[in-house]
C-alpha cells in the first residue's frame, strides 16, 4: 500500500514537471471562421534568474505559447577611438572621463585649480660680486622664493 501512494506521489510529480516544461500553451477550440478561438492568453512557466519569458502571440492558427529562454548579455557600445579634449587656454587643463560599457567617454578643459604658493616678501637679490664674477639670479617659484649668487665668468 506505501509503496502504491509513492509511485502515485512520484507520478504526479513527474506529471507536473512535463506540464511545467519549456513551453506553455493556451487552451485552444475552433471556431466557425476556421480560426482557433483561444480561451486564455499565454502565459510562460517559471523561469530561473539567468531565463527571460518570450511569448509567442496567439495568431489564427494557434493561441499561441510561452516558453523561458536564455538570457541575452547587454554587450557595451563599440568606441573607435579614446576620448580627447579639444584644446585648452592655458588656464585650463584637459579633464577626462573614461569610457564605460553605455558611454565613449569624453574630454572637457575644466579651469586649471592653481596650486597655493609660499609667500615670498622680497624678489631675490645678489650679494655684492667682485668684478670677475656675474650675479646669478634664480627665479622665484611656487616653492622656492628665489635666490641670487655670484658666479665666476
Amino acid at each position: 500500500m506505501f509503496v502504491l501512494k509513492a509511485y502515485q506521489t512520484l507520478f504526479f510529480f513527474l506529471v507536473v514537471i512535463v506540464m511545467l516544461g519549456a513551453t506553455v500553451d493556451a487552451a485552444p477550440a475552433t471556431t466557425t471562421k476556421g480560426c482557433v478561438q483561444c480561451f486564455a492568453p499565454p502565459k510562460c512557466p517559471p523561469c530561473t534568474n539567468d531565463q527571460v519569458c518570450k511569448i509567442t502571440p496567439a495568431s489564427c492558427d494557434s493561441c499561441g505559447s510561452g516558453e523561458c529562454i536564455p538570457q541575452v548579455k547587454e554587450s557595451c557600445i563599440q568606441c573607435f577611438a579614446p576620448p580627447t579634449c579639444p584644446p585648452c587656454t592655458k588656464d585650463q587643463v584637459c579633464k577626462i572621463t573614461p569610457a564605460s560599457c553605455d558611454s565613449c567617454g569624453s574630454g572637457e578643459c575644466v579651469p586649471l585649480v592653481k596650486k597655493r604658493c609660499i609667500q615670498c616678501f622680497a624678489p631675490p637679490k645678489c650679494p655684492p660680486c667682485t668684478k670677475d664674477q656675474v650675479c646669478k639670479i634664480t627665479p622665484a617659484s611656487c616653492d622656492s622664493c628665489g635666490s641670487g649668487e655670484c658666479i665666476p665668468l
